[in-house]
């Protein structure tokens, strides 16, 4: 079965010699992905404002509600937020403030009720997305990481042209057919060569540490700890305009400024039966910037209907990123132990996230509040990656993977605004957006990678239950907003096609909670 695996994805291995990355299409779908994100009001109806405008929020979803403002506004938004992430009965947490959402509209009226009745302009800062999660659990198998790291090595050997002896070269991180993870391996006296009958190490082999205990009649249990630490997020700018027409059409533009910001650290702790034990971390980190263009429009055919749509141009990013690893091994049966760290990897790539198109319909109740449903639209399999090399840009491997294993998404935002007394405001809503990866899709690795991270999730559900109060005083008002989100993904610590007997995934549950707390203020 050994051979089968490596047969079949030598093709793959080659073609992504030949192109040199270790970006992977994992890597901008993190990027793509966004969050429910806004104002204490926006996200207490869970974004279904499309149609409505008249919040700062819908600068970044349909900018034809800046023309719903008849007065200027400055609003302030703080978020209170922790994420509770559970995995095999093991739960970590992660708590965060930060400001969610801050902007400046001006209103200008002509003051005529036909043709220009109003222009409006205004400015928003926006967190799109935030990564901070903590995952750690523990569990017991008959697999190790180094199994992988065997076949994987093998594999690439195969695909590239190197052996055991590359190893052995003082500037072998210098060596573009090799791998920096089988380096570590090596070092770390996670994997080595088999013997033939004669004792002779056969240096186009690769076993691992776990496969030599089970031919020395040892045993194959792994205790495995896996702890994982995502940081940073992307915000979002908007500088928007908005024209209100006769009272009966509203459109709006945003030019959208996007900067980037990611940290992954992660660390794999094995215990095997003869208690040997290994560590190996990985750091991986991403920055960048980018800009995408929306459009929109909300018509008002009668004084309860509101219909509105919305266009997004894709996110143009340039992004760079780092990347590092290390290992600490002891292998007490042969008496072996080593140690290795890698230099620090550097890269960049150009990523274009998916267009996005959203149909919107507002239920006015006079006086007494709102019903609103949104709907969107994103095709995250023709998100495209193009490698920052004039001589051969396009990342053709990682856009057919892409092409292949993404898919269309499906957003639904359903929400209410009622007002049982004047100036108090009581608001619900639920939101769900459909996977993203088909849920037979697995990340694809060069073979002459320089990144040592081998892990990824698949999305299967999300969704968004939410509630809030508002209190207008004045000129002045203030609103709260409880948000859960709760996703659940399949986590693989590696690709198992490489392996036998991976058996099933761990199913990671993310609950995101987030209080925020909006002030506001009109003149």
């Amino acid at each position: 079965m050994k051979k089968i695996i490596i047969t079949s994805l030598c093709a793959l291995g080659i073609m992504s010699f030949a192109n040199a990355q270790f970006q992977s299409e994992y890597d901008a779908l993190k990027v793509a992905q966004t969050d429910l994100n806004g104002t204490a009001r926006f996200m207490s109806v869970a974004g279904a404002m499309g149609a409505l405008g008249g919040d700062a929020s819908t600068l970044f979803y349909n900018p034809a509600g800046i023309a719903t403002y008849r007065s200027s506004e400055l609003t302030f938004t703080g978020n209170l937020n922790w994420n509770n992430t559970s995995a095999l009965g093991s739960m970590a947490s992660r708590f965060l403030f930060n400001l969610n959402n801050v902007s400046y509209i001006s209103a200008y009226k002509t003051g005529s009720e036909n043709g220009l009745v109003a222009f409006n302009w205004g400015f928003a800062y926006n967190r799109a997305k935030t990564f901070d999660k903590n995952i750690r659990y523990s569990t017991n198998s008959n697999l190790s990481l180094g199994d992988f790291l065997a076949n994987y090595t093998e594999i690439s050997g195969n695909a590239t042209g190197f052996d055991a002896s590359a190893f052995e070269d003082d500037d072998v991180y210098k060596d573009q057919r090799v791998p920096w993870a089988s380096v570590l391996a090596w070092d770390g006296w996670m994997i080595a060569n088999p013997e033939d009958e004669a004792n002779n190490p056969i240096n186009n082999e690769y076993e691992s540490y776990r496969t030599y205990l089970t031919g020395q009649s040892i045993g194959g249990g792994v205790q495995n700890t896996y702890t994982i630490a995502e940081r940073g997020s992307v915000n979002e700018y908007a500088f928007s305009g908005g024209a209100n027409i006769s009272n009966i059409l509203q459109v709006g533009v945003s030019f959208v400024l996007l900067n980037l910001d990611y940290k992954m650290t992660s660390e794999f702790e094995e215990k095997l039966e003869d208690n040997s034990s290994y560590t190996y971390s990985s750091l991986y980190g991403a920055d960048g910037s980018g800009f995408s263009i929306k459009f929109g429009a909300i018509a008002r055919p009668t004084q309860w209907l509101r219909i509105g749509g919305a266009f997004h141009s894709p996110s143009w990013y340039y992004i760079k990123d780092t990347n590092e690893g290390s290992i600490d091994g002891k292998a007490v049966t042969s008496s072996k132990s080593g140690k290795g760290s890698t230099p620090v990897g550097y890269g960049s790539y150009y990523l274009n996230t998916p267009m996005k198109g959203l149909a919107n319909l507002g239920f006015v109740i006079g006086n007494y509040g709102f019903v609103g449903v949104d709907y969107e639209y994103t095709d995250y399999s023709t998100m495209k990656m193009k490698n920052n090399d004039i001589i051969n840009s396009y990342m053709v491997d990682q856009n057919n993977k892409i092409a292949t294993n993404f898919d269309a998404t499906h957003t639904i935002r359903v929400g209410t605004e009622l007002r049982p007394i004047e100036n108090v405001s009581v608001r619900l809503g639920y939101a769900m957006v459909t996977p993203t990866i088909k849920a037979d899709a697995y990340r694809t690795y060069a073979t002459n990678t320089t990144r040592t991270d081998f892990d990824f999730t698949n999305d299967k559900s999300t969704n968004y239950i939410t509630a809030g109060l508002g209190y207008r005083f004045g000129k002045s008002y203030m609103d709260v907003a409880y948000v859960l989100q709760t996703k659940l993904q399949d986590y693989y610590t590696y690709n198992p096609t490489y392996v036998n007997g991976f058996g099933a995934p761990v199913e990671i549950t993310s609950k995101h909670n987030q209080i925020l707390l909006t002030y506001g203020v009109r003149f």
